[in-house]
This record gives structure tokens, sequence and C-alpha cells, in this order.
């Protein structure tokens, strides 16, 4: 189920929240199964040349395996801002909250916010899909390893105006949060 999201207060970046370590990589080298299903349903809506839009994602042809995975992030304007318009539940779980319905600065992310925009930014501007691995705790919560794909979205099939994004989570393996600052 795809989380609707009632506005509520978030905990700051002061209430526990670590920064993300995000590194870039390849969308080849991508591994999680759901976050790869993604990238291929989009090059597949996008085999045309031309970007696909958000009409194109029909919710029964992702799947219910991969559904819980998905975002939908809203571009506004130039230099874009962002909106989660939709939120998976596996991603609201993971993370112990819905951000449905918020801009990137007002969702906690503290620290990481200047990275998180630069990715998606980076999506708008090339019009191309990027992925990411790193570690990240949010809140009372252990360290999760996680990889995403941001993949851009646009009604003219040119103008990116949504990314298409899937996360999935999983335990940190032992040792990597060792690593990290917090």
């Amino acid at each position: 189920m795809i989380g609707a999201g009632a506005a509520r207060p978030l905990p700051s970046h002061d209430a526990g929240m670590s920064p993300l370590a995000t590194r870039d990589i390849d969308p080849s080298e991508l591994t999680a199964e759901p976050v790869r299903a993604a990238l291929d349903h989009w090059r597949a809506l996008a085999a045309d040349g031309r970007l696909p839009s958000r009409r194109d994602l029909d919710p029964a042809s992702l799947g219910p395996a991969l559904l819980p995975h998905v975002m939908l992030v809203d571009v506004i304007g130039r230099p874009p801002a962002f909106a989660h318009r939709l939120i998976g539940s596996h991603v609201t779980e993971r993370l112990g909250r819905d951000y449905t319905g918020r801009r990137f600065e007002d969702c906690g992310y503290g620290d990481s916010l200047p990275a998180i925009r630069q990715a998606y930014e980076r999506c708008v501007e090339t019009g191309r899909p990027n992925a990411g691995r790193g570690l990240g705790r949010w809140a009372d919560r252990d360290w999760l390893a996680y990889e995403i794909a941001r993949m851009p979205l646009a009604r003219d099939g040119a103008t990116v105006d949504m990314i298409f994004a899937a996360i999935a989570f999983m335990p940190a393996e032992p040792g990597e949060a060792a690593l990290m600052p917090g």
C-alpha cells in the first residue's frame, strides 16, 4: 500500500537523525531487486527515446512487490524545488514516518539535504536516471543500508516535471555503521 500521509511534526536532524552517507553508482550496479525492476520498467517506458510521463506508470503493471518501494517526487519550478507526492509503505515503515505532501526542506533531512537535492537536481538536469547506494539512520532506528534509483518523468516527453524513484532498505552489514558519523 502506498502511504497517504497525514501531516505531523517531524523530528529535526538534531533529534537523533544521522547524515546519510551515499555514493553515486552506475544504475547497472544496482543489486536490490525492487530497485532494478523499477529501472527496467522505466527503461521499457522510455524505449521510444521520449521520457515517460506519470500517466505511463500503471500501478497494476508495477505489481505488488514493487509498489511499496516506489516514490513519486514533484519537480516544482526552476531552479527546482522537490516535494514528495507519493511514498510506498516499505519506505514509510523503514523511516518510521511518512513524508507524503512535504517539500524536501520540511522533511528533517538536516545535513543530508544538500546531497539529496543534488541527486534529484542531476536527474532533472540530465533527463537520465541516476542511482546511489549508502547508509542512513533515522531517529531512533538502527543503521540501514539502501539502494535508490531516480528516474525522470515528463508530461511533454522532454521537460522533467516529476521523478519516479524506487528505494530498498536492508540491514547494514556488520562494521558498516561503525564507519558512519553520529
